[in-house]
């Protein structure tokens, strides 16, 4: 199967076929000069599985002779069963490969699931309480340190390193996968919605990939919170015409909704969200006011920021393989059957400072059972938001950010929204603070009313007394932005915040 035989190049392909070369057969080697040559399909994706294999010994080996952590996590049985099982590679090939590659390849995913499954976890907390001893390279090695909160409610940061391969290769897949929203010589632009001045951060990585390809990349960073400053940056969007715009889910669509849209829409091609769940609302919602295709990408810091990117079939996300292996267990850690859903655990594989083992990520996700149309050797994989942003209610249901996103994202009046929870147990309030368009409020706040009340779980009023003795989670909606109190400082809740959560109110 080659790129030719398909609309869009397989960027990711041609870029894996390299790094693998040594476990390709020779008549399926990359040509020398041929930019667009493409090994075989089956031929490709074994030679992906063995590379898997190799750095996952290599990864393993690296934990155990270089990370305090893991060589006190690592017992010597767990050691023992990993090997035990990449052992059974050999039994696992055979004269059948060579005919039927695609039957190994699928022979050697199930040894590798085989083998992670002798580890232990790695849980975020871990990385909170002593991230120096997940170090696997001297300090000296070290080009980046990056510091970040949990996705929980602690507050407590983990700290994650980076060597400089580790910095190259993040932007090396960047560059890669940017390659299906823009072109070099093309005349294209990048705008990136986030922030971009630390060094490791994704925005650093992401121009040094734009530079890299020789495309121009602004940062005007995230949308600010006053109305003057994001009038002001919409007008500097605009007046700088780029092609794709890089940014959160929560505000792309604060941007496809400004009254000032239909500008923005005439040189806009392609968005690239990140950083957030992407409900199916929010993406329409964005490809209809900037008249862009809209693609999604998901990565982690922990685990090398780059994670995995969608392809024009905007189909579910091209998984970062070479560098990465995705499980997704069920509650008990078990592995689930693809496309089941369940939670997301990441191997690194080729990161340096900071490797990890079946790191549970919190995330939860599913990987696509059948190849994706454009024929790309990656599996897909779908994220359906943070496990974490889930609010337990009084009849025993679940609130999700993702099942607000969806009613209220349908909605075209709603702009951005902030629920704030007030209160425990029984004494739960939720309140939905939502930014409409202007001149609709009366509407929209209608709309939205019976948008929510279509969700299990809740009643809209005001005193809640009613919702109470049903056994209901009350809730109110309304447009205005009161200040909240957060234990010893005040802060303006903003709608149209960079990551939506449930914001708790002391």
């Amino acid at each position: 199967m080659s790129a030719e035989g398909h609309s869009e190049p397989r960027w990711l392909d041609m870029h894996l076929a390299r790094r693998v070369a040594e476990f390709l057969p020779p008549s399926a080697l990359p040509r020398e000069g041929d930019a667009y040559f493409l090994p075989p399909y089956g031929e490709l994706l074994l030679a992906m599985r063995k590379w898997q294999i190799h750095m996952l010994r290599v990864n393993m080996l690296r934990c155990v002779a270089s990370s305090f952590g893991y060589r006190k996590k690592l017992a010597h049985d767990a050691q023992a069963g990993l090997m035990r099982a990449l052992a059974e590679t050999s039994l696992a090939t055979g004269a059948q490969g060579a005919v039927y590659p695609e039957a190994e390849a699928e022979a050697l995913e199930a040894v590798i699931s085989n083998a992670l499954s002798s580890l232990p976890f790695t849980f975020p907390q871990e990385l909170v309480d002593a991230p120096e001893s997940f170090l696997a390279v001297s300090h000296g090695d070290i080009s980046g340190i990056i510091s970040l909160l949990t996705s929980g409610t602690t507050g407590q940061g983990k700290r994650i390193f980076c060597t400089e391969e580790d910095l190259r290769q993040t932007a090396d897949f960047f560059r890669h996968g940017m390659q299906f929203m823009i072109r070099p010589g093309r005349e294209d632009s990048v705008a990136l919605m986030m922030s971009g001045g630390r060094p490791g951060s994704v925005g650093s990585l992401f121009i040094r990939a734009m530079r890299e390809l020789g495309v121009p990349c602004i940062v005007p960073g995230f949308v600010p919170p006053s109305g003057k400053s994001e009038d002001a940056m919409v007008g500097h969007l605009i007046d700088s015409a780029p092609t794709c715009l890089v940014g959160v889910p929560g505000q792309m669509v604060l941007l496809a909704r400004h009254d000032r849209a239909h500008e923005l829409a005439r040189s806009v091609r392609s968005v690239l969200l990140s950083g957030d769940s992407v409900t199916p609302e929010a993406r329409e919602a964005i490809a209809r006011g900037l008249g862009a295709a809209v693609f999604v990408h998901y990565g982690l810091t922990e685990t090398g920021l780059g994670g995995a990117v969608e392809c024009p079939q905007l189909a579910g996300c091209h998984m970062r393989e070479a560098d990465l292996i995705h499980e997704i267990l069920d509650e008990q850690g078990r592995p689930v059957e693809k496309g089941e859903w369940g939670e997301i655990v990441i191997t690194t594989l080729s990161r340096e400072a900071m490797p990890l083992l079946r790191y549970r990520t919190g995330d939860e996700g599913r990987i696509l059972p059948d190849p994706c149309a454009c024929g790309s050797v990656f599996g897909r994989l779908e994220v359906g938001g943070r496990m974490s942003q889930r609010l337990g209610l009084p009849d025993g249901s679940i609130l999700r950010i993702t099942d607000l996103d969806r009613v209220l994202y349908s909605l075209p009046y709603i702009q951005s929204y902030t629920p704030v929870v007030h209160g425990e147990n029984s004494a739960m309030r939720l309140k939905l603070m939502l930014r409409v368009a202007d001149g609709v409020g009366d509407t929209a706040l209608f709309e939205a009313e019976k948008a929510v009340s279509a969700l299990p779980g809740l009643q809209l009023c005001l005193a809640g007394d009613e919702a109470a003795r049903k056994g209901l989670l009350p809730v109110m909606l309304v447009l205005e932005r009161p200040r909240v109190v957060f234990g010893k400082h005040m802060q303006d809740v903003r709608t149209g915040q960079a990551k939506r959560c449930f914001v708790r109110a002391d």
